[in-house]
């Protein structure tokens, strides 16, 4: 026993002085002390011991993370899990609704699951969404729904409901959901309730700032891969699957109390969904980067607003995982001949003429080489 409390007592000391000393604690909000923090982050390094032996730096860039959100990571509003040997930050569902009410732009928001046996109506109406729930509280019920609604601070209501098969459908993109070990096997309702979150922060004011922090919840204790783009999921829909879609929503719209026009609606594209998911769940350049290949053959499927949606996806993803580079660490765009109208990226390519290899540089954070400054000569 003697033993087991030194060890508690060494995690505590060494991440209370790893807090100190990285700065974590200045990025703490001012209702969480370091000393909580300090004791959260030990309570999950002791219950986990792969945590333990994860490797360091990644585990300062977690808690670094898991601060700056002003999250706890206790599980709840953030876990600490392990991925590769390396400590990975990944906000829950309650945090993520913590960080809404804290926008200033949300006075609440609600997520629910809808079993066979309640009472649920969901209403369009000329005075906006409205959506009435009566829980039957009968064990062992089926799960058939789910939804979240936000109440902003101008009093406007936003709704969204998903059915189990649009869950579902969500889900079967997901690769690592056919495990046994998936948070999809254990706990189908809370990984419902994070998808239409996920898709209700689409449509609020903060939705920006939600995005860069959302991302694919697993279990604290999973040792799952890091979700990858399985190539089933970008396999292009039959004419036939388009055509029942397409029938399917002019049936429920008709159905709706009053057909009323109302503001355009993200997008909800399967195969864009699960792109989305997966970019939240990336957590290396190496990840990202295979994901946004697959992004790029995607991208011919989307509709222009669809496509804007996943190129201001990437940018955040890419602002998440691709710290900014001290100057000598700055990618250089090395000129490729002596006319000096060519250059030669770090990634091997060579782009010829200035506004195409400045448009590069500009998408991969790259910086040209200046003429005067290349060991070429120019011969004009």
């Amino acid at each position: 026993m003697n033993t087991e409390l030194q060890t508690m007592n060494n995690i505590y000391t060494n991440l209370q002085s790893v807090i100190m000393q990285q700065g974590i604690a200045a990025l703490l909000p001012a209702q969480v002390t370091p000393e909580q923090f300090t004791r959260t982050a030990a309570t999950a390094l002791i219950e986990n011991a792969e945590l333990q032996k994860a490797d360091k730096q990644s585990l300062v860039l977690a808690l670094t993370r898991c601060a700056k959100d002003g999250l706890m990571p206790d599980g709840r509003e953030a876990a600490l899990i392990v991925r590769k040997q390396k400590a990975v930050y990944m906000p829950m569902v309650d945090g993520v609704i913590k960080r809404a009410r804290q926008s200033g732009q949300v006075a609440n928001i609600i997520a629910k699951v809808v079993y066979a046996q309640d009472e649920f109506e969901y209403v369009i109406d000329e005075n906006g969404e409205h959506l009435t729930h009566r829980p039957a509280f009968v064990d062992g019920d089926e799960v058939v729904k789910v939804y979240a609604f936000a109440k902003l601070n101008s009093g406007e209501l936003v709704v969204e409901v998903m059915s189990r098969a649009d869950v579902e459908k969500i889900r079967d993109t997901v690769q690592s959901a056919k495990y046994d070990s998936s948070p999809w096997v254990k706990w189908f309702d809370r990984m419902a309730l994070k998808t239409v979150i996920h898709r209700l922060a689409r449509r609020l004011p903060c939705a920006s700032e939600l995005f860069s922090m959302f991302e694919v919840h697993e279990d604290a204790n999973s040792t799952e891969k890091p979700l990858r783009m399985a190539p089933a999921a970008f396999k292009r829909l039959s004419l036939m699957d388009v055509i029942r879609e397409r029938n399917e929503k002019q049936r429920q719209k008709a159905e709706a109390v009053i057909d009323v026009p109302t503001e355009a609606q993200p997008a909800t594209h399967p195969k864009l969904e699960a792109a989305l998911i997966a970019l939240d769940d990336a957590t290396d350049e190496k990840s990202l980067a295979e994901i946004v290949e697959h992004c790029t053959l995607l991208s011919a499927e989307l509709s222009e607003d669809e496509k804007i949606q996943l190129r201001e996806k990437i940018k955040t993803s890419k602002k998440r995982l691709i710290p900014a580079k001290k100057d000598s660490e700055v990618w250089m765009a090395r000129l490729a001949n002596g006319t000096g109208d060519a250059w030669r990226f770090p990634d091997g390519e060579i782009v010829h003429g200035f506004f195409e290899a400045e448009r590069k540089a500009k998408e991969v954070g790259a910086v040209l080489e200046e003429r005067k400054k290349s060991l070429f000569s120019p011969s004009h």
